[in-house]
C-alpha cells in the first residue's frame, strides 16, 4: 500500500488495505473453515481456531494501540508510545511536512503530519530518520507531537555522546561481547536508556571518546548505533535545513497553496522531459522550471508556447520541478493534466 494519498479503509481497529490479507485474512479464513463453510477435517478446524485466536487477538492490540494514540494525554509521558520514521518533505510556505512511518501507515493509512515547530525543535529536516509521539484526531490523520528526537541524518551525524566500553572481549564462542555504549542526554530523555553500539563499530572507538553517530530503534525498539566516529570537543551536530521547501524524490507535495502561470519553453519527447518559462518563478529560482514527461501525461506533443498553469516542487537537492500541471486558464479540476 502506497503511503501517500491513501484511503482510509480503517474500521475498529482495521484498516482493510493494510492488513486485510495479513490480519483479516486469517480471521475470515479461519472463521470459515470454523463454521464448516470450507471443512477439512477436525485437525484442520482445530488449526484454525488457533489462528482466528491469534488474529483477534492482535486485532484488539491494535485497538489498544490506537485508542493510545488518540489520545496520548491520558498517558504518563514515559509510556507513550514512541514511533520512527523518515520525514519525506516540508512545505515552507505552508509551515509543515510529513513523516513516512511504516507503523502509522498500517495502522490508519497515512503520513505522518508534522509542524514546523515540532521539526525545528528536534533540529530535524527532509531525509532524517526521527522518532517521536504520535496523537490521532477525530480526522483520522497522524500528528507528531513533542520531544521529536532527531536519530539519523543523510549527511553528517544526527546525534553527540560519550562512548564506553561494554562487558568482555567479542570472541568466536561469544561474539555479543565486546558492544559498547554511548551516553547521549537527548536518546536517554526519550528512552531512558544509553545506545547500543555492535561489536564491529565498537572496535573503532576508545573507551570515554566524544563521538558523532547516527542511530535506528532495532526490533526491541532499543536506540542502536547505525554510524559512529570519534570526533573532537567542538563537533556539533548541523541542523536539518527548514529554510526552503524540500522533499525526497518521489515525495513532492501535492498539497501546495501556491499556483503560477507559465509558456512550455520546449520539450524533448525522446529524453521526455523539457523547460517551462515563468517569469516569476525565474525570480524566485534563478531558472527554468524542469518538467517531466510523467506529469504531462498523454500531452507529450504540446506545442512550445503551450501556457501551462502549475505548482512547484523541489527535490532533495533544492531543484525545482513542476507538479499538478494543467493547461491554458483552465482551472485544475476542469482540465488537470497530472494528479
Amino acid at each position: 500500500m502506497s503511503s501517500v494519498a491513501t484511503d482510509n479503509g480503517f474500521t475498529l481497529g482495521v484498516n482493510r488495505s493494510a492488513c486485510g490479507s495479513s490480519i483479516v485474512g486469517v480471521a475470515m479464513e479461519a472463521k470459515m473453515g470454523v463454521e464448516g463453510v470450507d471443512p477439512a477435517g477436525s485437525g484442520r478446524i482445530a488449526e484454525l481456531e488457533r489462528e482466528l485466536a491469534i488474529a483477534y487477538a492482535r486485532i484488539a492490540e491494535l485497538e489498544q494501540e490506537l485508542a493510545a494514540v488518540r489520545n496520548p494525554e491520558s498517558l504518563p509521558a514515559q509510556e507513550r508510545r514512541i514511533y520512527s520514521g523518515i520525514v519525506k518533505n516540508f512545505d515552507l510556505e505552508l509551515s509543515d511536512g510529513y513523516i513516512s512511518c511504516p507503523e502509522m501507515d498500517f495502522l490508519c493509512g497515512h503520513d505522518v503530519y508534522i509542524t514546523r515547530d515540532v521539526l525545528a525543535q528536534g533540529q530535524a529536516g527532509v531525509g532524517d530518520i526521527c522518532c517521536f509521539p504520535v496523537c490521532l484526531p477525530a480526522s483520522g490523520q497522524p500528528q507528531a507531537l513533542h520531544p521529536l528526537l532527531r536519530l539519523a541524518s543523510p549527511s553528517g551525524f544526527a546525534l553527540v555522546g560519550v562512548y564506553r566500553e561494554g562487558v568482555g572481549v567479542s570472541t568466536m564462542e561469544r561474539p555479543d561481547r565486546g558492544y559498547g555504549l554511548i551516553q547521549c542526554p537527548e536518546v536517554a530523555a526519550i528512552f531512558g536508556r544509553e545506545v547500543y553500539v555492535n561489536p564491529s563499530l565498537a572496535s573503532r572507538l576508545r573507551s570515554g571518546s566524544r563521538c558523532g553517530f547516527n542511530a535506528y530503534l532495532n526490533k526491541d525498539y532499543i536506540p542502536s548505533a547505525m554510524t559512529v566516529e570519534m570526533v573532537d570537543a567542538t563537533f556539533q551536530p548541523v541542523p536539518g535545513d527548514l529554510s526552503q521547501s524540500r522533499a525526497l524524490p518521489g515525495c513532492e507535495r501535492t498539497d501546495s497553496a501556491e499556483r503560477f502561470n507559465g509558456v512550455l519553453k520546449c520539450f524533448d519527447v525522446r529524453q521526455n522531459f523539457g523547460l517551462i518559462s515563468c517569469d516569476e518563478t525565474f525570480v524566485r529560482y534563478g531558472m527554468d522550471i524542469l518538467l517531466y514527461g510523467e506529469t504531462l501525461g498523454y500531452n507529450i506533443s504540446l506545442a512550445n508556447g503551450t501556457p501551462l498553469s502549475f505548482a512547484v516542487a523541489t527535490d532533495a537537492e533544492g531543484h525545482p520541478h513542476a507538479v499538478h500541471v494543467s493547461l491554458g486558464g483552465a482551472t485544475e479540476q476542469e482540465q488537470i493534466v497530472q494528479v
